[in-house]
């Protein structure tokens, strides 16, 4: 739906009340099960904070500036540059964005230990669709693309010092199934 916002009065945020206002009608018609706001203005955030209120999904979509707590408030949360980015990026560009920290720790291995920890039975393991559900309530803008991966699995198998995989072959043919689990628990004599 296009909605066209006359200039009764001047400045920026005639046109983001008008949205909040046309949201939250929409809200109550019932006729909705989410809304994606693509916006990276933190604005936007009381809207997102009010219609997670109300059970509601909300779908972000905005530059990788977008303040952490626009990000924060929606249940997901994807970086423009990621849809329409069709090249991996490469080492040289991860290291000048700063995803490399010491040549090997980056800001999503911190990530992935919290969302393994999270999920994970005594032994250590964590079924591999569970750790990424746990990074998504984590960190609704974590994205594998942001880090030229196209999977979780992917990005996991760049980092084989740090975590371990695991695959099960399921009967009758269907998917294999992977578990993931730190090297440090790995290697601890109690597990």
């Amino acid at each position: 739906m296009t909605q066209h916002q006359q200039a009764h009065t001047t400045g920026k945020n005639a046109a983001d009340i008008f949205l909040a206002i046309d949201a939250m009608d929409i809200l109550y018609s019932g006729d909705v099960d989410g809304f994606c706001l693509v916006s990276s203005d933190s604005d936007f955030t009381g809207l997102a904070k009010r219609l997670r209120e109300k059970s509601m999904l909300v779908l972000g979509i905005g530059k990788k500036t977008t303040p952490e707590s626009l990000r924060n408030a929606c249940e997901i949360f994807v970086s423009e540059e990621n849809l329409y980015s069709s090249s991996q990026t490469t080492a040289a560009e991860d290291r000048e964005e700063g995803k490399e920290i010491d040549g090997r720790q980056t800001p999503w291995q911190p990530l992935i230990f919290r969302a393994i920890g999270a999920v994970a039975r005594e032994d250590g393991w964590a079924y591999l669709a569970d750790v990424g559900n746990s990074v998504r309530k984590l960190d609704s803008s974590f994205d594998v693309r942001s880090y030229g991966s196209e999977s979780l699995l992917s990005l996991i198998k760049t980092d084989t010092g740090t975590f371990e995989l695991r695959a099960d072959e399921p009967d009758g043919g269907a998917p294999q199934v992977y578990y993931v689990r730190s090297v440090s628990i790995a290697h601890h004599p109690a597990v």
